[in-house]
């Protein structure tokens, strides 16, 4: 968008043709919060730091991890001792990965 969009965002029609590949990632999003009950109704814990914005969420056996650069570069951020070197399922990208600390 050019614009700010006010608060509560029904004010401004977006135009979603404008930038496939933000459209695309937000139905990226979207599927993941959908396929996700931790995602949706889970109970968050921060982990963030001024350069990563960083949460886990649960819900029953459900977990999931956010991990956000809200930084323009490269960032890192030391995760809790139980997060190190655990395996997760990478829902934007398919996979899986193992993070380090």
């Amino acid at each position: 968008m050019t614009m700010a969009i006010p608060f509560p965002f029904t004010s401004v029609k977006v135009n979603w043709a404008a930038h496939p590949e933000v459209t695309r990632a937000h139905k990226q999003l979207l599927a993941a919060r959908a396929g996700s009950l931790a995602l949706q109704r889970g109970t968050p814990t921060l982990c963030s730091t001024a350069d990563v914005c960083a949460f886990t969420k649960a819900a029953g056996p459900d977990q999931a991890l956010v991990l956000v650069n809200v930084r323009s570069t490269p960032s890192t951020c030391l995760l809790p001792a139980a997060l190190a070197n655990s395996p997760w399922t990478n829902m934007l990208q398919a996979g899986t990965l193992t993070l380090g600390t």
